[in-house]
């Protein structure tokens, strides 16, 4: 895992690349600190390629010392493993992020193309959740929607 901080519309996002594995710790000690400094800090998780078991754990530590500074964080285009992850723990992971969107894959009805759907709230509340095609501009089926479903309930 790596990150870079960008400036963007006046606040720092800290942008995450790679995976979240057992590699992890001594970045996300890194990212700590780096936030420290940081009045709301925000991440963005597109580039996110994967996240193990191992990686969960640091990742719930990380956020652990970042709630005993009273920091809430505001994660951007989140993975599915971390939408899991925040459904299973549900109350106890709520209170330590803001998730103001996920990274959904899904499909396209018209052109068959498989593409990631960013999906905020608002959409998480559409029946069925459906997002457009980058392709073909057609309405993509969004994989897990039960798991979605849960994690749009989460976020209410």
């Amino acid at each position: 895992m790596k990150w870079v901080r960008k400036p963007q519309g006046g606040k720092n996002v800290f942008a995450l690349s790679g995976d979240i594995n057992e590699h992890s710790e001594s970045e996300l000690e890194g990212l700590e600190e780096a936030l420290a400094a940081e009045a709301a800090p925000v991440l963005d998780m597109a580039q996110t390629a994967h996240i193990n078991s191992l990686g969960l754990t640091y990742w719930h530590r990380f956020c652990l010392k970042l709630e005993a500074k009273k920091k809430t964080l505001e994660l951007r285009r989140a993975p599915m493993p971390l939408v899991r992850f925040v459904n299973m723990l549900g109350d106890d992971a709520k209170m330590r992020a803001s998730i103001r969107s996920v990274l959904a894959p899904s499909t396209c009805e018209s052109c068959s193309k498989d593409f990631e759907a960013e999906l905020d709230r608002q959409a998480l509340a559409q029946d069925p959740i459906a997002a457009k095609c980058p392709a073909c501009g057609g309405t993509g089926v969004v994989d897990n929607e039960d798991d979605l479903r849960d994690f749009g309930r989460e976020l209410g």
